[in-house]
């Protein structure tokens, strides 16, 4: 939760429970129960609802009654983090005359079989990738 009298931000883990007490009136958070992906929040088409004139307008655009937070539709990979693009495209390529070079770049090491390609595919961290043979 959030607290705005403190400018503290907490997190918790997995197994916690709500629970109300004395502070809770200082603290902001979401839901007590997230709504699981499965519920189509994330297919849902939203109409001329959303975005709403106000956030209680703008929330009961969606199938839960709130719109999903930052990167909740993202695909997941079996850590819990954010996975990789499946359908990555190459839009620009020094083969086809793209005259930008990367600086900052670091060697990764790749697994055996693995090409650099796809290493970086599944990085979302990864902005660009360089071969050097």
């Amino acid at each position: 939760g959030y607290a705005p009298d403190w400018g503290a931000c907490w997190f918790a883990n997995a197994s916690a429970q709500p629970e109300v007490d004395q502070h809770s009136q200082h603290f902001i958070s979401g839901p007590a129960v997230c709504p699981s992906l499965a519920d189509g929040q994330c297919e849902a088409a939203l109409g001329a609802n959303f975005p709403g004139p106000d956030v209680e307008t703008s929330n009961q655009a969606w199938p839960q009654g709130i719109q999903p937070p930052l990167l909740n539709c993202w695909p997941r990979g079996q850590d819990g983090g954010l996975a990789g693009c499946a359908d990555a495209e190459v839009i620009q390529d020094t083969t086809s005359m793209w005259p930008v070079t990367c600086s900052e770049m670091q060697q990764v090491t790749l697994s055996d079989g693995e090409t650099c390609q796809q290493s970086c595919e599944q990085n979302l961290d990864c902005p660009a990738y360089q071969e050097v043979q």
